[in-house]
């Protein structure tokens, strides 16, 4: 286990929250697409010809538009309920069609809204650099159950981030923290009361699946299974633990971060490579300016 564990030692947490979509994604009927170009031609063109309508999903709310323009990762809509989108916050807008098996779901953020259409940019998860490391990382899984993670998303449990930084006690080690905590009024920034959940302690204990690190971003994180088949289905949810030591950072870094399979691929050597994204992204402050030796693979 990674310095953090100890609640006494919480200074610095705040709650973080899980996308409410983020089960979506668990459906195999479900692709993720991040740009309008890995639709088929005649599919988009029918979209935006024929003004079929296409869902968004903000904030548990469902709204429908259509499609007025696309180019790439940018697409124009015209929604009749005239929502209130803020710029922020992650927007799905579903394209369901007759001849699209499985349906295709754009992850966005809203930029802009004019002459009443409302403008949005594909936003990929992994869109940060990534960094390989010129040394092995290991990295341990422990996994959340379906339930806890269905709990987070609908907030009835909290996930709670504790940043230990450099200023501190200790100048010669940072890191970023994540916990299950309950999902009460005390689970504020800075609280006096902050608690672990019993669940919390469940997870940590358990056998860890123990993989390689492949590359870390702001966003995410790629890691190497050893195992040919994938060992773990898109949208499901696990702490992801390392430590850098000083070898590739200019101090030690502890890592535990909560993050959701996105996707996976073979890899040589009868390997599974796993794309994770973040359930919130890393400050450059705990990540970038502590790394020594990085490769950009953007």
């Amino acid at each position: 286990m990674l310095a953090g564990d100890d609640q006494n030692q919480m200074k610095n947490y705040s709650v973080i929250p899980i996308d409410p979509n983020a089960s979506l994604f668990q459906d195999s009927s479900v692709a993720q697409i991040h740009s309008t170009e890995n639709l088929p031609k005649e599919i988009l063109d029918d979209f935006i010809q024929t003004q079929r309508p296409v869902g968004l999903l903000a904030q548990k709310k469902k709204y429908s538009g259509v499609v007025v323009s696309a180019n790439g990762a940018s697409v124009e809509l015209e929604i009749e309920a005239r929502p209130h989108f803020s710029r922020d916050e992650n927007i799905l807008i579903i394209f369901d069609h007759p001849a699209l098996k499985p349906f295709r779901v754009m992850q966005t953020q809203f930029v802009r809204k004019s002459f009443g259409w409302f403008r949005f940019e594909g936003r990929d998860p992994r869109l940060d650099y990534r960094y390989e490391l010129r040394t092995e990382i290991k990295v341990s899984l422990f996994q959340i159950p379906d339930s806890v993670l269905g709990f987070l998303v609908g907030r009835r449990l909290n996930i709670l981030r504790e940043i230990i930084s450099t200023q501190e006690d200790n100048p010669t080690f940072c890191g970023c923290f994540d916990y299950i905590g309950p999902n009460s009024e005390n689970s504020n920034n800075g609280g006096d009361d902050f608690s672990i959940h019993p669940v919390h302690g469940e997870i940590m204990t358990q056998e860890p699946k123990v993989s390689i690190l492949k590359n870390i971003s702001l966003g995410g994180i790629g890691i190497l299974i050893p195992e040919s088949a994938p060992p773990m289905p898109k949208g499901s949810a696990f702490f992801f633990e390392l430590r850098l030591p000083t070898s590739v950072a200019k101090i030690n870094i502890g890592l535990r971060i909560l993050g959701i399979v996105r996707h996976s691929r073979p890899s040589p050597q009868e390997m599974t490579e796993i794309n994770v994204a973040w359930a919130r992204r890393l400050s450059d402050n705990i990540l970038v300016n502590n790394l020594r030796t990085l490769v950009p693979i953007h």
